[in-house]
Parts: structure tokens; sequence; C-alpha cells
């Protein structure tokens, strides 16, 4: 497993949002290329800015940081100890961070994808990811609430970074 520091997060958080905003900007409008691209790129932006906060504000170690130091100091209940845990579970690194839902409002799924298997099936935030990563069509009323779900994420780590 590759080992990334905490201001590799802070990095990657700054390279992909504007990676993101880029491909956005250079897809033309009405385009046949679908939204995913940018959104997956804005999905793994959020992912690193939210890991870099944790282990910022919260203290919450990164793994090399506990095999480095040892025990590990944070242990709060009901929340992964390290960063990594946290996996791709927005919601929940944005209640360890205590950030309000007025602040950030979080969209209620489950999301839908629209035709394939099944001939549709439905994910959690944590999925969202996914469904971008492998191409599947995200219902648009969806896909739009988690693209603003997305941006309101990005402008609070900017605002904290």
């Amino acid at each position: 497993m590759l080992v990334s520091q905490r201001d590799d997060h802070k990095r990657n958080f700054s390279r992909t949002r504007d990676l993101a905003i880029a491909l956005a900007a250079a897809l033309p409008p009405a385009s046949s290329f679908p939204e995913f691209g940018p959104s997956l790129l804005r999905f793994y932006a959020v992912e690193s800015g939210l890991k870099f906060l944790l282990n910022r504000v919260e203290k919450v170690p990164f793994t090399y940081e506990v095999s480095e130091h040892g025990a590990i100091l944070d242990a709060t209940p009901g929340f992964p100890a390290k960063v990594e845990s946290y996996s791709h579970d927005l919601v929940r690194m944005l209640s360890r961070l205590k950030v309000s839902a007025a602040t950030i409002p979080i969209p209620s799924g489950p999301f839908k994808v629209i035709g394939g298997y099944n001939g549709g099936q439905e994910f959690e935030i944590k999925g969202a990811h996914e469904a971008w990563r492998y191409g599947l069509n995200t219902d648009p009323s969806d896909q739009a609430a988690l693209e603003e779900f997305l941006q309101k994420i990005i402008l609070y780590i900017e605002g904290e970074i």
C-alpha cells in the first residue's frame, strides 16, 4: 500500500479540484460526454480534503503515524481510529469534523443509477465514486443533488485550509 501524508492530501485536494474544474470547462455544452468525469474528480478532491482536515483538526492519525509513534491516541467512540478507515464515507468524515447540517445539508439517498444491471441500482453517497468510476448513468436529479453536496464541501474545505 502506498503511503500518503497529510500534506499530500492537502495538495491533492487542490490539484484534483482544479482538474475537475478544467475538465468541466473543456467539455462542450450539451456534450455527449457524461458528467461523471468531473464528478469523480470532485469526489476524490473532497475525500482528500476531508482526510487532511481529520488529521489536522481532529488529530485522527494516519496509519503511518501510528506505526511511527505507537498507540493510537484518539479513540473517539463511534468513529474510526485512523484516517484511512473512513474510506470514502464523506458523511462520516463531516460528522467527525462536527460540520452542521445547516452548513452542509446532506442529501438523502438512496440515489439511483438508470438502466444497466437489473434495470437500475441504488447507492449511498459513499458509493457515488463507484457509479462515476464505472461510467454508470446517475438519475439527473440525484446527480444534481450530489454535485451540489460536493460543491458545498469544497467551499467548506477551502475555508478551512
